[in-house]
């Protein structure tokens, strides 16, 4: 194996165990709030980490993205003094986005409780959530610094700690103080994690004879924007509108409706944990070899390897998903055990979009997302003011299903001319066959009472139609007989007496 190969194996490897351990904690602490918070409860926390992630998402103008793809290529080319300049503007930028986005969270904290979601009561925890703002935002650079230093490793260490100091303060906090101490636990551990993240970053780059401190920002910060703030400009529109769905959702449906919906998304996170560990590393490697001169259609294969893995966890999942929301979460949060079902079918387009925008974005492709993020936000506005008012939650989440699937079909009509074989190939053809089929029935099945012994005989149905189709027409010959004898290797090493 080569050492590119062998560096993409221990990032993979590393960001795979971090992500198994962060999903885990995470769920791990949703299923404790929700028995001591209840449904309201867990949906005011909710309301405080979205709020969060939704002013850190529209004001990071694209640098952490630009920060991933111009260090990877600076680090190919070895170019030590830019390394340095790039990191020490794009800290300063961080620096100034968190401070200012903080302070402008903080005075808008009546104005997003009491006029977006109609709960006056959540007023006080946007400024708590304003101080959790500003730790995600610098966190966010010292991911992206590792990640284009590629020590992943590195910064898989550091985090899986701070996710045990998150796990540890948001349950002893609300066990202590309720909502209130759950939120203010999240920011202290949040604080935390920053702090263990900058004194490993310190010493990661004082292993390459590099150091770190603040610099005005001048070329490498245009650089920087000019490289990620397109990619950024992809969700400008889309976040927004993400977040103002949730608070119609709240309108309509209350802030209980928001605990039913984070109980989704942690069983979700769970299962996108593989792809999403695996879109890092990937990103990386693939600036990198673009910069050597490398070809872009080692994303196909990606895609492939990503639409097949999204398929049998969702069909695995869907087939089991009110068994999980029972015994996670309890029988309280019935909307999630019912609706929550519709969030399955934006799984595969979500996961299928994140790996062709990284892949773009990893190619310096990004304009190309700016009219494909455009046309889903106003694609799901339209799709909220219809859906959500008449099924609350299952409309919310049929809305995220929609908007994965409009920016999949926008960029698909846009993306061939950037592959010099095209991008279509016979196995997107037995996948999306598959893909129609499993979204029809997971709608089905929130309109209809599916019954155990039939939810397994479809799940069964449908894993073997996906084994057949990867036997005869989405893999190779080459990785057919490449897998059966890994599984023949497998098998005898385990019937082989002692």
């Amino acid at each position: 194996m080569t050492s590119h190969g062998r560096t993409l194996l221990w990032n993979v490897a590393a960001m795979l165990a971090l992500g198994f351990l962060q999903r885990g904690m995470g769920l791990v602490s949703v299923t404790v709030l929700a028995r001591l918070l209840g449904v309201s409860g867990v949906g005011a926390y909710a309301f405080v980490q979205s709020t969060s992630q939704t002013f850190f998402s529209v004001s990071r103008c694209g640098l952490d993205a630009g920060l991933h793809v111009g260090l990877g290529k600076l680090v190919v080319r070895g170019e030590r003094a830019r390394i340095e300049a790039t990191l020490g503007e794009g800290l300063s930028l961080f620096c100034l986005i968190a401070v200012v986005g903080a302070v402008v969270m903080s005075l808008l904290s009546d104005q997003i409780a009491a006029g977006l979601f109609h709960a006056p009561q959540l007023a006080s925890l946007v400024k708590v959530g304003a101080v959790v703002f500003f730790a995600l935002t610098l966190t966010q650079f010292f991911y992206t610094a590792f990640a284009g230093l590629n020590a992943f490793v590195a910064y898989a260490r550091i985090s899986a700690l701070s996710g045990v100091l998150l796990l540890v303060a948001t349950v002893a906090g609300g066990f202590i103080a309720g909502v209130d101490g759950a939120v203010w636990g999240l920011a202290a551990a949040n604080l935390a994690g920053l702090s263990l993240l900058g004194l490993r970053l310190k010493a990661e780059l004082s292993k390459h004879g590099l150091h770190l401190r603040p610099r005005w920002p001048a070329r490498e910060a245009r650089s920087l924007l000019g490289i990620g703030f397109p990619f950024y400009a992809n969700g400008l529109l889309l976040v927004p509108v993400d977040f103002l769905c949730m608070a119609y959702l709240s309108r309509v449906a209350g802030v209980e409706a928001l605990g039913d919906l984070r109980a989704t998304q942690t069983l979700m996170s769970v299962a996108t944990l593989v792809p999403a560990a695996l879109a890092g590393p990937f990103v990386a490697q693939l600036a990198g070899r673009l910069e050597a001169g490398g070809s872009p259609n080692a994303l196909l294969n990606q895609i492939r390897a990503i639409w097949i893995l999204s398929l049998c966890l969702v069909i695995g999942l869907g087939t089991l998903w009110p068994f999980f929301i029972d015994v996670l979460f309890g029988t309280a949060f019935a909307q999630a055990r019912t609706a929550g079902v519709v969030a399955l079918t934006a799984f595969v387009p979500t996961m299928l979009l994140s790996t062709l925008t990284g892949g773009l974005l990893a190619m310096s492709r990004s304009r190309t997302l700016i009219a494909a993020g455009i046309f889903q936000a106003a694609i799901v506005s339209l799709c909220a003011y219809v859906l959500i008012p008449r099924y609350g939650l299952a409309g919310y989440l049929a809305c995220q299903t929609i908007s994965m699937a409009a920016g999949i079909f926008a960029l698909m009509v846009v993306v061939p001319r950037h592959f010099p074989d095209g991008i279509w190939r016979a196995w997107m053809v037995p996948l999306s066959l598959l893909t129609l089929v499993l979204t029809g029935c997971l709608f089905a099945d929130q309109w209809f009472e599916v019954r155990w012994p039939t939810r397994l005989s479809i799940g069964l149905c449908l894993s073997s139609f996906l084994v057949v189709a990867c036997g005869t027409t989405v893999l190779t010959r080459s990785e057919r007989n490449a897998i059966l004898s890994q599984v023949g290797h497998a098998a005898r090493d385990f019937l082989r007496p002692n």
